[in-house]
């Protein structure tokens, strides 16, 4: 996979992070009084986000306040660094007349060329800033974890997994699959009692795995200070409630001899990246002020948290529905119109002239088209002349000005059958005028309405078995109904072309 390729994609979800963590952020405010395990808990979303760059989609998300762009494959994509594919000056080529002809209109202009080269380039410089400096921070954090691990070599097996050590300055879990605990040589055996309380319990929540996947995250992040406070933030909710835990496991006051085995174990507010989890991590007169203001917290307190991390869990976690940009035009080829023939033609091949005599009302419409297709494209009307002619004649300057086709193309949704009132509620169109009276001369029984700016006409009338047309006034639109979609203006200006010509 390109380099670009997975820059795009750390990008894409350090932004879907960030999000996630702003309003994390916010929770937090609103949980500063209920237990640190909720508040630790809500970054388990924004490790999520980091390291996964899919997710499954919901009707309902918080990233779809944000217009979070989906992709179909269920990612997130506010940028994208994929080649832009200009064309850029090459080696000179002989090329026939007639297929410069042709292409005039695709070239890409010079000016355009070298602006996307030059996007191209900063984006690769980029991508290799952050592959070096992903790089360099796993190899800075191995080589400062090998010396760490030296110091351990000496070290006295006190019982199952726990070890004393010299020239520690704090107990810390170490390892992955069989963790250890360390203690400092010097600690008394009061102390040796809630701190191991304290490590075992890193270690039954899985705190030293999910360390090492934070750390991972902020190596892939670097470029991002949002993730990197989220770093801070989530490892002092991680010790605030590894505190919590050890108070209530215990069974009698200890606030007093554990505030001050932080004191003198503490490593101050630094956070250090990539080393074990440490018993004196984070800032230290915080973590003392939440232990001595440490109390049972009430069934209310508890209910209201588990909703907000529920609901923030789910609604963060989730991305937003791919939602497919639905055609105005139902299942016709809306980006066709304002196409001139001769580029319809390229297209389709097996295409041809189709002249339709009932295609509006009192006029032929003049298409092209395959014969056996859903629709024809629309050009111009007419009740004389030399249709052909112009069609042959005027093929690059006649443009595409709308569509014949049936009303199930036009309206998928539809039923086979269905009254005025129930057609025009689904399509919602609430102004149409219904051709029928004395005063209509030609085109009874048809429906005459404006559909996203294209005039709509239906033929409401029953076909007859010698071609015609029967009058019902049932004022039922049936899915097989004829309907021609035109573009007013265009189909006026290819009016006045081929006059000119049919008429010559």
């Amino acid at each position: 996979m390109p380099l670009r390729t997975v820059f795009s994609a750390v990008l894409n979800m350090s932004i879907t992070a960030s999000i996630a963590i702003l309003v994390i952020l916010l929770a937090r405010m609103m949980l500063k009084r209920a237990p640190k395990i909720f508040s630790y808990a809500l970054w388990a979303v924004v490790l999520f986000r980091l390291l996964c760059p899919v997710s499954l989609t919901a009707e309902f998300s918080l990233m779809g306040l944000f217009q979070a762009p989906t992709t179909d494959t269920g990612r997130i994509e506010y940028v994208s660094l994929l080649e832009s594919n200009a064309e850029g000056p090459a080696g000179k080529v002989d090329v026939p007349a007639s297929d410069l002809d042709q292409n005039a209109g695709s070239r890409v202009e010079p000016s355009e060329a070298r602006a996307a080269g030059s996007v191209d380039v900063l984006v690769s410089i980029a991508s290799i800033v952050w592959i070096c400096g992903v790089g360099a921070m796993v190899t800075f954090h191995l080589l400062q974890l090998i010396q760490f691990r030296r110091k351990l070599v000496v070290s006295i097996p006190l019982q199952d997994n726990i070890y004393l050590a010299d020239y520690i300055p704090t107990p810390f879990v170490m390892g992955l699959i069989h963790p250890k605990i360390y203690l400092p040589s010097a600690m008394s055996d009061a102390e040796q009692s809630y701190i191991i309380q304290h490590e075992k319990h890193h270690i039954r929540r899985c705190d030293h795995i999910v360390k090492l996947l934070a750390f991972a995250a902020v190596c892939m992040h670097w470029f991002n200070p949002l993730v990197w406070l989220a770093f801070a933030l989530s490892s002092k909710d991680m010790e605030m409630s590894c505190d919590e835990a050890v108070m209530k496991q215990m069974g009698r006051d200890i606030r007093a001899d554990y505030s001050s085995s932080l004191l003198q174990f503490s490593t101050g507010k630094r956070v250090i990246l990539g080393t074990p989890l440490a018993f004196g991590e984070g800032d230290t007169k915080e973590r003392i002020e939440n232990i001595m203001k440490y109390k049972k917290p009430t069934i209310m307190m508890v209910v209201l948290a588990v909703v907000v991390c529920v609901g923030l869990t789910a609604c963060l976690s989730s991305n937003p529905q791919f939602r497919t940009e639905k055609n105005d035009l139902g299942s016709l080829q809306e980006e066709d119109i304002g196409k001139t023939l001769s580029e319809l033609k390229e297209e389709h091949p097996e295409g041809e002239l189709i002249v339709r005599p009932d295609g509006l009302p009192g006029s032929a419409a003049i298409c092209f088209g395959e014969p056996e297709a859903e629709y024809s494209h629309y050009f111009f009307e007419t009740q004389s002349g030399n249709a052909e002619k112009a069609m042959n004649e005027l093929e690059d300057q006649l443009t595409c000005a709308g569509f014949l086709t049936t009303a199930s193309i036009l309206f998928p949704d539809m039923e086979e059958e269905m009254s005025f009132e129930e057609f025009f509620s689904l399509i919602g169109v609430d102004d149409y005028e219904y051709l029928v009276g004395e005063e209509v001369i030609s085109g009874e029984g048809w429906l005459r309405f404006t559909y996203h700016g294209m005039e709509v006409m239906v033929n409401t009338n029953e076909a007859t078995a010698n071609g015609g047309w029967n009058f019902t006034g049932a004022e039922i639109v049936k899915r097989n109904a004829p309907v021609s979609v035109v573009d007013p203006e265009r189909s006026k200006a290819n009016q006045n072309l081929a006059d000119a010509v049919m008429f010559d």
